[in-house]
């Protein structure tokens, strides 16, 4: 049987996945804690973690990855998506440069998070390079790396 999780999957719910959200909001979510899943190591085929991580205190997400990864079974993947703290902090350069308040609103937002609900706060950022240092120091091998839409976003496959 394969096992995927979309972690705090929010209103993105996949058919064929275990949807799990701390505040879930819609059938199909699974309510839980997705700091501490209780789920058997080297067990899980797949993780998606879109938009979850950056939501983590500082000192609490290196534990939190290292947790997801320890559920993955050789082959098994994991994808973390964040805000691109790089991308973010350039174009706020650029927005107070040129003045366009609208832009740096939005940027405040995608850094530190909507704040609209419990847990919607962002506590750390990413960069490319620090998800993907972290996912290989918990042993994932990096096998992608892409930037969209002011975020970014790091696959690690278990050797």
């Amino acid at each position: 049987m394969t096992i995927r999780l979309n972690l705090g999957c929010g209103p993105d719910i996949r058919p064929g996945w275990t949807n799990i959200d701390a505040h879930p909001m819609h059938p199909g979510i699974t309510p839980g804690n997705v700091t501490r899943l209780d789920i058997p190591p080297g067990t899980v085929d797949e993780i998606l973690a879109s938009d979850i991580l950056e939501h983590m205190p500082l000192l609490e997400w290196p534990r939190v990855l290292a947790h997801w990864v320890g559920l993955l079974k050789p082959g098994g993947r994991i994808t973390v998506q964040c805000p691109d703290m790089e991308a973010l902090s350039r174009r706020v350069l650029e927005a107070a440069a040129m003045a366009d308040h609208d832009e740096l609103d939005e940027c405040m937002r995608r850094i530190f998070g909507g704040q609209n609900g419990p847990g919607m706060a962002h506590l750390c950022g990413f960069s490319g390079g620090r998800l993907s240092r972290a996912l290989a120091e918990c042993g994932c091998e990096v096998v992608d790396v892409s930037r969209h839409n002011w975020n970014v976003t790091v696959v690690g496959v278990m050797p």
